[in-house]
This record gives C-alpha cells, sequence and structure tokens, in this order.
C-alpha cells in the first residue's frame, strides 16, 4: 500500500492542506508545534475512524483532541492510496452528528464499504492495536513495553504469520473460557436452587414432625380419657364411691324428685274425689230427670248427667297418669341405683363416643401426616442423589476443559513456531542496524529480550539507549512482517530517531529503504535528510511551512 495524498479539511490545527507523498521514504519536517503529531493522527484516523469514549475519558480522547479549533462541525479530510494495482480514495466525516465515510475506486469508481470490512481488507485484515504497535510508531513511544508485549504474546498464539480472524486461537480460548464462566453460574445457580428446596424440605419435614408429635399427644390424651370412663362409670354405681359433690347433686335431685311426687300424689287424690263427686251428681241428675215427668226438664236432666258422666273418664285418665309419676318416683325413692343410673349413663355414653370419634380422628390425622412425611423423606433422597448425578452441565464442563487444554497445548506450539521464526527475524534486522554487533535474540514466555554477541548474552539494562532503541525497532518491524503479512502498510515513525547517533541513523535509513515500500518519516531536525543526501538515497522532504504557504497561494 502506498499513500499517495492526503487533503485534510478540517482536523485539529490543520485546516486546508494538501499533502502528496510518494513512494520510498518521505521525510516531513516542521517545528515543534507545528502540527506533525496531528497529521500522524490523521492518517491513522482515515484508517479506522477516531476514538470516541465516554465519561470523564471522553475529554481525553482522539475525538476531543483533534477537533477542529474553529468550526468543529467542519471535521473532515480524504486520502487516495493505491493498493494491488488501484487507485482508491477515501473520505471521512468524523463530526459526530453526522459522521459517515466513502470509499471507491479511482479507476472504475466501484463504491466499497467501510463499515462492511472492505477497508479492512485492504489494509490486510490487520486491527488498529496492531497498526499502532508495528508499522505506526508515535511520539515518544519507540521504546516498546508491555502493551506491544501482550499484544504480540496474544498474536503469536492467534497466527502463524497471518491476521485471518476466523481461526483465532486467542478469541476461541476467550470464547471457551466464556462458555466455562456461564456454564458454571448456571451450576451454581442450580446448585442454589437444590440448597433452597432442600431447606423447604427440611422446613415442611420439621412441621410434619411437630405435628405429629402433637398429635401423639393428643391421642395419649385421648386414650386416658376412655380409659377412665369405667372408672366413673364404677362411681357412678356405687354411691358410697362417688365424690362429695357428686353425692350432694344426688341429693338435690333426689330431694326435688321426692318434693314432685309429693304434690303429684296431691293432684291425684284431688281429682279421685272430682271424680266421686261429678259421678253423684250425674246420678242426682238422672233421679230428677225420672222424677220430673216434664218434657223439657227431663231434657235438660240428662244433658247434665251426661257431662258428669264425661268428667269421670276424665278425671280417672288423669289419675292413671298422676299415678305413674307418683309410682315412679316412689321406686326412685326407694332404689337410689336406679335414680343414679337415670341420671349418668347418658352423659357418659355421649363423652365416651364423643372421645372414641376424636381418638379415630387424631389417628387418621397422624397416618396422613406420616404418608407425607415419607413422601416428603423420598423426595429429599432424590433431590440428594440428583446432586451427585451428572448432568449435562457437567458434561459441557468436561468438554469444555478437554478443548482449553487441546487448545492451549496448539496455542503453544504455534507460539514456538511463530517465536522461533520472530526470534530468527528480529536478528537479522538487528543485525543490520547494527553492523553484526548483535545477531541473535532471545525471547522470555513474558517477551523478556535478550541480545546476543558472539562472545555473550546481553540483558537490556546493560545496553545504551541508543542500542536499546534499536532492540525496539528491529522487534517492531519484525512484528510488522509477521501481522501484517498480507499487505505491505507504511512504515510512519514520529520523531524515533532523536536517541541515534549519525551511524544507527544511517544504517535504519539504509534498511528502511530496502525493505519497506513507504516510510513517512516526522521529524524537527534536517538531519535525516541532510543525512540522506550524503548517503545519495532517494526520498522526498515536505515542509510544512511550504505547504501552508502552498495552500494560501493556489
Amino acid at each position: 500500500m502506498i499513500i499517495e495524498k492526503l487533503e485534510i479539511k478540517n482536523f485539529g490545527k490543520l485546516k486546508e492542506r494538501k499533502i502528496l507523498l510518494n513512494p520510498g521514504i518521505n521525510v516531513i519536517y516542521g517545528e515543534n508545534e507545528s502540527g506533525k503529531s496531528t497529521l500522524h493522527t490523521f492518517i491513522r484516523s482515515m484508517f479506522f475512524g477516531v476514538e470516541r469514549m465516554r465519561g470523564k475519558a471522553a475529554r481525553m480522547d482522539s475525538y476531543n483532541r483533534c477537533e477542529p479549533w474553529d468550526n468543529p462541525a467542519y471535521y473532515a479530510g480524504s486520502m487516495e492510496f493505491s493498493c494491488d494495482g488501484k487507485v482508491f480514495h477515501l473520505e471521512r466525516n468524523f463530526y459526530k452528528e453526522t459522521e459517515n465515510s466513502r470509499l471507491f475506486s479511482m479507476r472504475d469508481g466501484e463504491r466499497l464499504s467501510v463499515e462492511q470490512g472492505d477497508l479492512q481488507m485492504l489494509l490486510g485484515g490487520i486491527q488498529e492495536r496492531i497498526f499502532d504497535n508495528t508499522v505506526s510508531v508515535g511520539q515518544l513511544k519507540s521504546v516498546t513495553g508491555k502493551e506491544l508485549a501482550e499484544e504480540l504474546q496474544s498474536y503469536m498464539a492467534n497466527y502463524e504469520g497471518g491476521a485471518d480472524e476466523e481461526i483465532d486461537p486467542t478469541r476461541a480460548m476467550q470464547n471457551l473460557k466464556e462458555k466455562k464462566k456461564d456454564i458454571l453460574q448456571q451450576k451454581k445457580g442450580q446448585q442454589d436452587a437444590w440448597e433452597q428446596q432442600e431447606r423447604e424440605l427440611q422446613v415442611k419435614m420439621e412441621l410434619l414432625r411437630s405435628e405429629q408429635n402433637n398429635c401423639r399427644q393428643k391421642i395419649q390424651e385421648a386414650e386416658q380419657a376412655i380409659q377412665r370412663e369405667p372408672q366413673k362409670r364404677e362411681e357412678s354405681e356405687n354411691p358410697d364411691e362417688m365424690s362429695a359433690a357428686s353425692k350432694r347433686e344426688q341429693q338435690d335431685e333426689r330431694k326435688r324428685q321426692m318434693a314432685s311426687w309429693r304434690a303429684a300424689r296431691r293432684i291425684r287424690r284431688f281429682w279421685n274425689r272430682v271424680a266421686v263427686g261429678w259421678a253423684m251428681l250425674g246420678l242426682l241428675f238422672l233421679g230428677i230427670g225420672a222424677w220430673i215427668h216434664g218434657e223439657n226438664t227431663a231434657v235438660v236432666c240428662f244433658i247434665l248427667a251426661c257431662a258428669a258422666g264425661l268428667q269421670v273418664p276424665v278425671s280417672l285418665l288423669i289419675r292413671w297418669w298422676m299415678g305413674r309419676r307418683t309410682e315412679h318416683s316412689h321406686q326412685e325413692e326407694e332404689n337410689p341405683l336406679a335414680f343414679t343410673e337415670k341420671l349418668f349413663p347418658a352423659a357418659e355414653s355421649r363423652t365416651l363416643r364423643e372421645n372414641r370419634g376424636k381418638l379415630r380422628q387424631l389417628q387418621e390425622e397422624l397416618k396422613e401426616r406420616s404418608i407425607l412425611l415419607e413422601n416428603l423423606q423420598q423426595e429429599q433422597e432424590e433431590l440428594e442423589q440428583s446432586r451427585y448425578d451428572r448432568t449435562h452441565l457437567d458434561e459441557e464442563l468436561e468438554a469444555l476443559d478437554l478443548a482449553m487444554e487441546v487448545l492451549k497445548q496448539v496455542m503453544a506450539q504455534m507460539q514456538n513456531n511463530v517465536g522461533a521464526r520472530l526470534r530468527i527475524r528480529m536478528g537479522e534486522i538487528l543485525g543490520e542496524l547494527t553492523d553484526q554487533a548483535y545477531i541473535h535474540v532471545t525471547l522470555g514466555e513474558n517477551m523478556e529480550i535478550q541480545v546476543e554477541t558472539l562472545e555473550r548474552t546481553v540483558e537490556l539494562y546493560q545496553l545504551s539507549r541508543g542500542t536499546l532503541e534499536q532492540v525496539y525497532f528491529a522487534l517492531r518491524m519484525a512484528v510488522s512482517e509477521m501481522l501484517c503479512g498480507q499487505e505491505s502498510l507504511p512504515v510512519i515513525l514520529d520523531e524515533v530517531f532523536a536517541m541515534y547517533d549519525e551511524k544507527r541513523l544511517a544504517r535504519a535509513l539504509q534498511w528502511l529503504e530496502k525493505h519497506k515500500e513507504q516510510v513517512i518519516i516526522f521529524t524537527c531536525h534536517k538531519r535525516e535528510m541532510e543525512l540522506l543526501e550524503q548517503l545519495g538515497m532517494r526520498y522526498t522532504g515536505i515542509y510544512l511551512e511550504s505547504v501552508i504557504k502552498f495552500m494560501k497561494d493556489e
């Protein structure tokens, strides 16, 4: 890929600028605060868009840092680049309210879609974080630290020199871990549900056991009450053994009965006399009627005699009924046992029936609760057994663990393969940069770097700052060749060679000219251009101040 033209409409402090770039080395010179880093950010933003964050972080994100100083709504630019023999035109409007992009081929006008990944395909599938850690080196970021080490570890495991997202072992491992986490959460939820159900069963069982104990206690009380019934009957049959209260009650009842008997006897005697009197009166009326021969008088006497005669059977009937009452009362007076049996047996039978009915009901309730308790105990046993039975979640966990173990082995093998290639290539680049002073490199598990000479192994802290910069530069370039192998991207260096002496800078420029199709160097010093001229190397020099004047004149 070759960037041919940049048109900045409004981006940060830059406005209405047009910059033409060529293959090979391009040196963009400008004094401090002239907009070199802004131009670097513009190139990156054309490829990947402008980063926007939320909350407090939004105040320092790329969008706000590069928002135009005047007319923020006019926030746009364009780029022309060639790729695989075709020239493409890319336009972007960065303003958040009307953000959009347009990409098309300048040869045939074919429209492509940035949103659907056509631009990323032209970039060789490279992602923004890889771009920032390899071919694009920002100001004060030439020393590679933890970020590149993490990226390199990840992508060493992910790709064997490629950037195919479809065969991403790291992402696959992450997916497996997330799946395992989800299953563990499901299993925990299942375990919590089991424990909750077991607690509910325990509460129900305790409640049933408590009810059983209450039933047993009531059954015992009912059985004791039934057993006491014969004793009560014996007491009723033996007045001598009755309690004082019972005796007093019996005596009071007997007195009432005797008073009733005496009253009935007096009434019986009265009606006896009444019956005799009415009989004599009837005979008298019959006699008078027979003696007097008057027809009317005889009829009246006959009617009176009949009325008196009717009183006789009524009196006899009343006498018979009162006689039975008197007879029963007399029997009760003469036989206290018969009187006692008349007072108590009905009550005793009713109490006994009630106690026996209550006992049967309690026994049924106890039986019912025993059945319920057995069912709950069986349910508890089944629940306990299910907790130890293998479930589909356990099978999935075993499958995930096995897949993760196999994937770890594959990733380790890929890391070994990629790591070996990386060490070899990094050693070759470092050898060219150091005039073969350091030709071998070793990388530890956490990307600890050691360099080797023909005589000894040297730790990084033992190296000079200039040599250390060369080591990291070699690492970036080696990684870029591995991770960006599908498309040779422009190398963008912003004030990277500040710590290089003349010899180191010359070797770096010679290596870049030899191995890279396009290099864009941002610098506030003229020594890069002076050294390129001394070495007789072709380059394109761009002065930001001249670009400004050119655009104004244009």
